[in-house]
């Protein structure tokens, strides 16, 4: 089973962006994902409405596109397993 996420990534230094609708977005190495194409182009349109409704504000979207990523499944685990693993860590 796979499955697709979206990013937003900066083409002059590789950065995702992390979000975020406040003045300026925020950008790191991993960034934030979106489960549809439609819902990473909402975002890059806030920030254009954003850019074309201030009079100071750099449209940080201007250098960017949005890139898919493959989701695939590679490891399964019972949650029991799990949860009995970080009970016998904590004793």
């Amino acid at each position: 089973m796979s499955a697709s996420v979206f990013k937003i990534r900066r083409k002059s230094d590789g950065l995702f962006s992390k979000g975020g609708t406040y003045q300026h977005c925020r950008w790191s190495e991993h960034g934030k994902s979106w489960a549809t194409i439609g819902r990473a182009k909402s975002a890059m349109a806030l920030g254009f409405n954003r850019y074309y409704r201030a009079t100071e504000y750099v449209n940080e979207y201007a250098d960017c596109e949005i890139v898919e990523f493959e989701l695939k499944e590679k490891q399964v685990l019972d949650a029991a397993d799990v949860f009995k693993a970080y009970k016998e860590k904590r004793k």
